[in-house]
Formats: structure tokens, C-alpha cells, sequence
């Protein structure tokens, strides 16, 4: 980043974080991360969630999109239920390895939590729908409004994927 690299920096951060642009914005890095940082008492810590948040910014303003030429297709798929952040992350991990990927959510937009539960004004939305372009372009389908067990059987999936990841959160109706 010292170099100017943002391209090259935005590649790293993807490499351990699938939603820098979220974390970067409402995890408490303060007490996590920086509060942990070995060189805190020495340096200061490094201040990751604004390192995050400004490199991810900078590059999706400049139109940023995945590099996937490296990545060879396996003939594998996978259901994802539950589009949340595990469900994401794991769509993520597995498209960047070539495995085929459709995530189901009974809810009309992706993010779970991210999205029905934390604020506009602590989180803006638009950062879910831009990452959801993302997601799609990388060749992530998605089957919203679709809830596993009402509009789509478990055994259905299980027929039609060679794995089926359950990433969903613990909801009381």
C-alpha cells in the first residue's frame, strides 16, 4: 500500500477476507485485532479496520473486480444454504477454486445479519449490493425468496450437488 499498489493490496487483503469492505466498517477492531497486535506498545497498532475500509473503497471506486484467469473449473458443485457472511465466504473460497456455486436465502437480498440487522447509518447497503455484483460476475448464482425446507427440499439439494454447506443463522419465529 506504502507504494501505491492498491490493486495489488486489495488482492491481498481478499486473500484472508471476503468482505474487507464490510469488516473494515462494523467489526470492533479495537478490541480484537488492534487490542491484540504485538507491536501496540511499541508502535501503536496497526489499524486494520481503517486499512481495510481504505483500500477496498479505493478499489472498488476504480471498478475492481476479482482476477480469476488462474483459476481452472473442477467438475464439482455446491449448495450453499444461507447468505450470510459463512455462506458467502464459502462461495467465495470455493468459486476462487473452481468449484461451481449456488447460494439459496429465503431472504430478497444477500447478507443476512450484514443486512436485516445492523443500520443504514452503521453499515450503508449499497457496499451488500455492490459485493453481490461482485459475487455474480464471479460466477456465483444466486436463488433468493427461496427457502430450503418450504420451497426447495434438503434431499433435492443433496440429489443435485456434490456437497451442500448449511450457513445459516439461528432465527425464532
Amino acid at each position: 500500500m506504502k507504494a501505491g499498489n492498491i490493486d495489488a493490496a486489495v488482492e491481498l487483503s481478499h486473500q484472508t477476507n471476503t468482505l474487507p469492505e464490510i469488516t473494515g466498517r462494523v467489526c470492533p477492531q479495537d478490541r480484537l485485532c488492534e487490542g491484540a497486535c504485538t507491536i501496540r506498545d511499541e508502535h501503536g497498532a496497526v489499524t486494520i479496520g481503517n486499512i481495510e475500509r481504505y483500500i477496498s473503497d479505493q478499489a472498488l471506486a476504480k471498478g475492481w473486480r476479482p482476477d480469476l484467469s488462474h483459476v481452472t473449473k473442477v467438475d464439482k458443485r455446491v449448495a450453499i444454504i444461507g447468505a450470510g457472511p459463512a455462506g458467502l465466504a464459502c462461495a467465495d473460497v470455493l468459486t476462487r477454486n473452481g468449484v461451481g456455486v449456488t447460494v439459496y436465502d429465503r431472504h430478497p437480498e444477500i447478507g443476512g445479519l450484514l443486512t436485516f440487522g445492523i443500520p443504514s447509518f452503521k453499515l450503508d447497503k449499497s457496499l451488500l449490493a455492490r459485493r453481490r455484483e461482485i459475487f455474480s460476475a464471479m460466477g456465483i448464482h444466486f436463488e433468493l425468496n427461496c427457502e430450503v425446507g418450504k420451497d426447495v427440499s434438503l434431499d433435492s439439494l443433496l440429489e443435485q450437488y456434490d456437497a451442500v454447506f448449511v450457513g445459516v443463522a439461528l432465527t425464532v419465529p
